[in-house]
């Protein structure tokens, strides 16, 4: 779990900075036209916010080349950042909120949640079903429901 957390903070860091580039690329060559509407930082990221987020208001726009290469990538990280939401999300909802909701449902059963199915997990889950056959166990990962 330890690398997955640090390959998550790695991923975010990565994305952090290319973020902080483009910016910078979109204001160098923004701010020195002078028919730009992209004048400052804070216009710069008003246009990221809005393109990232697929609102696109148009009020501020590129209009160099080299603008308009950050405003397809903006585009395209727009793209790939609402599908990895959505992947999280649904990986969430199959490997927690899935057992939760079947859990919910085997109310007038004693049932029991881990969340990894290691051997210690294993063995605590083979002595509660000695002692309550009915029991339901739930793992978090990788292993589906026991009665």
């Amino acid at each position: 779990m330890r690398r997955k957390r640090r390959l998550y903070i790695v991923f975010i860091a990565v994305l952090a900075c290319i973020y902080v580039v483009l910016l910078l690329a979109m204001l160098l060559a923004e701010s020195a036209n002078p028919q730009s509407s992209i004048r400052t930082l804070e216009d710069a990221i008003w246009y990221s916010v809005a393109t990232l987020t697929t609102v696109g208001y148009g009020d501020v726009t590129p209009i160099t080349p080299i603008g308009h290469a950050v405003g397809i990538v903006f585009l395209l990280l727009s793209t790939g950042i609402l599908l990895t939401l959505f992947g999280t999300f649904l990986s969430f909802l199959m490997s927690e909120g899935f057992p939760l909701l079947v859990l919910s449902m085997q109310k007038k059963k004693n049932w029991y949640y881990f969340a990894d199915m290691g051997l210690e997990a294993n063995t605590l889950a083979q002595q509660i079903l000695a002692e309550d056959p009915r029991a339901v166990i739930i793992y978090g990962q990788g292993k589906s429901a026991v009665e």
